[in-house]
């Protein structure tokens, strides 16, 4: 897409696509277990107060068809965002919300039209919510794509691979995460 705005002398777009291509300076980061009502309830008014969030539902298999919800990741501000394990059944797991409490603090947000959705690989994520029987609308953008749109030969086609190449950041593991939860 340079080459091709050079060649025809777009400089606004030009600078506007570049521009896009700098990624923000990355502070502090703060990832946080949420086990309690109270603390997703906090972290779903935080989504709306700000209008926008990312999220990532983690399935406990890969086919979305068939996919159970076991936990979901939300991040409504730059460097900040929490885990909701769900249905975790695994030896030490930590207690958790009761799976039918948690959807009905999440469905109406997801439903909300009004607050910006941005999901990596929306197309999958927006399937096993369905079949969660949380519907997602307002959805804006899938940076899978648009990381696809900027190098089709797929170098950045995974999250974690994303994350490093274009803004420096290790994505924290699973691991890493839920053992802040831990006692």
């Amino acid at each position: 897409a340079v080459r091709f705005f050079r060649e025809l002398e777009f400089r606004t777009f030009l600078a506007r696509f570049e521009g896009l291509r700098k990624p923000p300076p990355v502070g502090p980061t703060h990832y946080r277990p949420i086990l309690d009502l109270s603390a997703l309830e906090a972290a779903a008014v935080e989504c709306r107060q700000v209008g926008r969030f990312a999220f990532d539902p983690e399935p406990d298999r890969l086919d979305a068809r068939t996919a159970r919800l076991i936990g979901l990741s939300l991040s409504a501000r730059p460097g900040a965002a929490c885990y909701v394990p769900i249905e975790h059944a695994y030896s030490g797991a930590p207690a958790q919300i009761p799976a039918e409490q948690a959807r009905r603090v999440l469905a109406p947000l997801f439903a909300d039209p009004a607050v910006a959705k941005v999901a990596f690989h929306a197309k999958f994520d927006v399937h096993v919510l369905a079949g969660w029987g949380v519907p997602v609308a307002g959805l804006t953008s899938d940076p899978r794509i648009a990381a696809y749109l900027l190098e089709p030969a797929g170098k950045m086609q995974g999250l974690k691979d994303l994350s490093a190449a274009m803004l420096g950041v290790r994505m924290e593991t699973f691991e890493e995460v839920m053992r802040k939860a831990r006692p």
